[in-house]
């Protein structure tokens, strides 16, 4: 089984929307009134969502954090997301972190692939610490396991609307600490081929979870 990873159209999704959201005069002008600056940038999530940079690759956050800066070089980024997050953990670290979130412009989210993973967690199918989805062994092995879970159907649509409970959760806390922030949740990605022979059932269940978003 093959891994793939595609993120930069995401990226361009964010800047597109932000773009689209200035003023026709901000732009005609080439400039931005300061009431449409984003001053501060916060990244909720998982390991999609975490910094990293190097001579090949940029993670999309980094990409977006570098087009913000070049806008308002006053920019305040936090980048708030650990490895193996999932919906509970993402709600607990805005609890955390609240200090740091008050007052942010714009909060991009990333979450929901570890609370997939969670279905073997909990059926204590695999160790938890060995669940290293960087891997592609690993990964292989975790989907295969998800897939010939019994009752594979009514979990997945068991744990999809607790997701829905909790991101809803999550982004009115996130409003209660931040009322003027725009906040975009991304969507799950495949991260199996579509040439590979998993693809078409892990994208449903995938797909039972962005219809929550």
């Amino acid at each position: 089984m093959r891994v793939v990873y595609k993120f930069r159209a995401i990226v361009l999704i964010i800047i597109g929307l932000f773009l689209f959201s200035l003023p026709k005069s901000s732009l005609a002008k080439n400039s931005i009134a300061k009431n449409t600056t984003i001053d501060k940038y916060i990244v909720l999530g998982d390991l999609i969502s975490q910094d990293y940079e190097n001579s090949f690759y940029s993670s999309y956050v980094s990409l977006i954090s570098n087009f913000l800066s070049s806008i308002n070089s006053d920019l305040e980024y936090f980048n708030l997301s650990e490895n193996n997050a999932d919906i509970n953990r993402l709600i607990d670290i805005i609890n955390e972190n609240s200090a740091i979130i008050k007052d942010s412009d714009l909060i991009l989210i990333s979450v929901g692939f570890n609370d997939i993973i969670d279905l073997v967690k909990d059926e204590n199918i695999v160790d938890s610490d060995s669940l290293d989805i960087t891997n592609d062994i690993v990964l292989e092995n975790i989907i295969k396991k998800i897939l010939n879970l019994k009752n594979l159907n009514v979990k997945i649509e068991e744990v999809a609307n607790n997701f829905n409970d909790k991101l809803n959760e999550a982004t009115s806390k996130l409003k209660e600490i931040s009322p003027d922030v725009k906040i975009y949740v991304n969507t799950i990605y495949n991260p199996i081929s579509q040439g590979e022979n998993e693809y078409e059932e892990v994208d449903k269940i995938i797909s039972c979870f962005n219809e929550k978003i």
